[in-house]
């Protein structure tokens, strides 16, 4: 039976030195004035670009933080910032020790799908992985479906790893 192992990007497999925070914040504060308690405290991990988005805007007490328009601005601005900033943290993004070894094992086994379940804008889910050098093609999978854990590892006999439960808790 062919196992479905799925992995979380930033965290679980690379550190990109905090470029996706950089960018969520300029991108909050360009397109709305305020990047809410991202710098108090506030946890990115295990979390989609637009929940965190959501969050910080409601925690700001923005008027407009669940409005879609204003979301969906903020993740475009997002995307646009995020591979500047990739850019900056240049040569301190790196991917974890034994990661590209493990996934090569993984990708040379018959009984093994990789693929990436994470809380990345489909756009900018391989953006970090390009930025310290891995080319490594994954079919992406990511839904805002909560059943999507649960199906996975029942119906096609998947393999979670990362931070990849929180992404749909509110």
């Amino acid at each position: 039976m062919t196992k479905l192992i799925l992995f979380d990007i930033d965290g679980t497999l690379l550190s990109s030195d905090g470029a996706g925070k950089r960018a969520i914040r300029a991108a909050l504060l360009a397109e709305s004035g305020t990047a809410g308690p991202i710098d108090d405290g506030y946890r990115l991990d295990g979390k989609t670009d637009p929940q965190i988005v959501r969050e910080l805007l409601a925690a700001a007490r923005h008027a407009h933080a669940h409005a879609a328009q204003r979301v969906a601005a903020v993740c475009q601005r997002y995307l646009s910032l995020l591979e500047r900033e990739l850019a900056v943290s240049a040569g301190r993004s790196r991917t974890y020790p034994g990661v590209s070894a493990l996934l090569d094992l993984i990708e040379r086994r018959s009984d093994a799908v990789l693929g990436l379940l994470t809380g990345n804008l489909a756009e900018g889910a391989q953006m970090p992985q390009r930025s310290t050098g891995n080319s490594r093609a994954y079919p992406a999978y990511r839904s805002r479906s909560p059943d999507v854990i649960t199906t996975a590892q029942q119906r096609l006999h998947a393999c979670l790893i990362g931070s990849i439960p929180g992404i749909w808790s509110q």
